[in-house]
This record gives C-alpha cells, sequence and structure tokens, in this order.
C-alpha cells in the first residue's frame, strides 16, 4: 500500500505541474497577438498527409503539351486571387521557352501585359485546326516499330492512342475511324 501512495502522489504532483504549465501557457497565448490553435485543429494538422509540392511546368510551344501546360497553370497561378497580374507575367514568363517564349518576348512585364500574353499563348496554342492538324500529323508519322518487344510496341500504342483521344477530344469522330487507324498504324510495324 505504500507504493501505491508514493505512485499517486508522483502522478498527482505531476498533473498538478502539467495544469500550472497549461494555465502559465494560455495566459502567455493570450497576451500574444498570435491565433490559438485549438487541440482538434492542432491534430488535424498533424493527421493530414503532406503532399509533394506542385511544380509548374515549362512549355516550349509543343503542340502535344499545351493542354497540360494551360490546364496546370490557369489552376495554380492564372487563377490564383492572391497573385497580381504582374505577379502572374513573372510565373507565365519563367515558365515558357522556345517558340512559346518569343511569342510574348516583346510584352514589358506589367498588368496589362500579363492578359494581352496569355490571351495572346491561348489564340495561338489552343486554335482546334492547328491542334487537328498537329494530332492527325503526328499519327500519320509515328515511328515504325523496329524491336517487337513489349515496351517498343506499349510506347508505339500509347502514342498512338493518346493521339486519337487529343482529336476526340478536339471534335474529330475518331469513333468512326477503326478501318483507317487499323490501316494507318499496321503499316508501321
Amino acid at each position: 500500500m505504500h507504493e501505491r501512495d508514493i505512485f499517486e502522489t508522483a502522478i498527482f504532483g505531476t498533473l498538478a505541474n502539467v495544469e500550472k504549465f497549461i494555465n502559465s501557457s494560455r495566459d502567455t497565448q493570450a497576451s500574444a497577438p498570435s491565433p490559438t490553435v485549438s487541440a482538434s485543429e492542432s491534430i488535424a494538422r498533424q493527421v493530414t498527409p503532406q503532399l509533394p509540392t506542385i511544380v509548374l511546368p515549362s512549355f516550349d510551344g509543343n503542340y502535344n503539351d499545351w493542354l497540360r501546360f494551360r490546364d496546370t497553370f490557369e489552376s495554380l497561378i492564372h487563377s490564383n486571387s492572391s497573385l497580381s497580374d504582374i505577379q502572374r507575367f513573372h510565373y507565365l514568363n519563367s515558365a515558357l521557352r522556345g517558340p512559346a517564349v518569343r511569342a510574348i518576348q516583346s510584352l514589358g512585364v506589367s498588368d496589362v501585359n500579363y492578359k494581352l500574353a496569355w490571351e495572346g499563348l491561348k489564340s495561338r496554342y489552343e486554335d482546334p485546326v492547328s491542334l487537328i492538324h498537329h494530332h492527325t500529323n503526328a499519327l500519320l508519322e509515328l515511328t515504325s516499330v523496329k524491336r517487337h518487344s513489349s515496351s517498343s510496341l506499349r510506347e508505339f500504342i500509347d502514342s498512338a492512342k493518346n493521339h486519337v483521344l487529343a482529336l476526340g477530344a478536339l471534335g474529330e469522330p475518331v469513333n468512326t475511324w477503326d478501318t483507317l487507324l487499323v490501316l494507318v498504324l499496321s503499316k508501321k510495324n
């Protein structure tokens, strides 16, 4: 029974010290200008997984990459209400390469010019006729399969499928092209 008394005294003493510490911590937080965090918010922050940082892709004028670049840029930068247009312009300028950067290089970095630059890029690379021509040519010019390995066949099929899907997304009637696609793609084998 003596050990139990010693144990209880130690526990209650420790609990009293913890309570004093919490109370003094609350007093310090109440006088500090920073917002307090509830226990449930603290636990939620600890449970939320840390996602990897999203890197803004670059765009070099390749039509294959435009839609991915546009969607990522619009979701991260263009639609971000905490950014000014001049900040958006800097992000856009830093993400462009090659022919794409040449399309806007004559524009000075300013709030007004961001809208001109973004609309200029969209009108150049979102032109449905140009996109259809690009994907059709890419489909017709697919590299022939030289080695009949599973990886080279998979790469060929993935490339063909991506161009056909892109053409379908652009409104082309690809679901009626079966005979033509089989003939064109079989000649690549």
